[in-house]
């Protein structure tokens, strides 16, 4: 598993106008490969953005990174003081304290086909509600 974190301000926009473009892309970051989940960030008194994205593997970031996508909203003249880290996890305590390490050695563990999406073998395994 790998972790991103990304920041920005914003420039030139409205939260309301961000929220409706956020609303427009999410489909676009639900579809990217190997991504687990997006979790969009706001602070509206520092006006500061942004996103912790976390990968199923390095790789999985590493394409993420050479994607289109990710040239697309880091050159966004709207998104000013773009920073991105990228992190991986200790897999032992984040078990411990619920991690996604946790549900990931549950996921590979079950009999879901493992060339379905993650979230098709979350499914499989009631671990997502309907």
């Amino acid at each position: 598993m790998h972790i991103q974190i990304i920041n920005f301000n914003l420039d030139g926009i409205s939260r309301n106008e961000y929220d409706q473009v956020c609303d427009d892309l999410a489909q676009t970051f639900a579809d990217v490969p190997g991504l687990i989940s997006k979790h969009w960030l706001a602070d509206d008194d520092s006006n500061t953005y942004g996103g912790v994205y976390i990968f199923e593997s390095k790789d999985d970031y590493e394409a993420f990174i050479a994607s289109e996508l990710f040239a697309a909203v880091g050159g966004n003249p709207a998104l000013a003081n773009v920073s991105s880290k990228d992190f991986g996890v200790i897999e032992g305590p984040t078990r411990i304290t619920r991690g996604m390490g946790e549900l990931l050695a549950m996921v590979h563990e079950s009999s879901a086909p493992l060339g379905a999406p993650l979230y098709k073998r979350l499914l499989l395994l009631s671990l997502i509600p309907m």
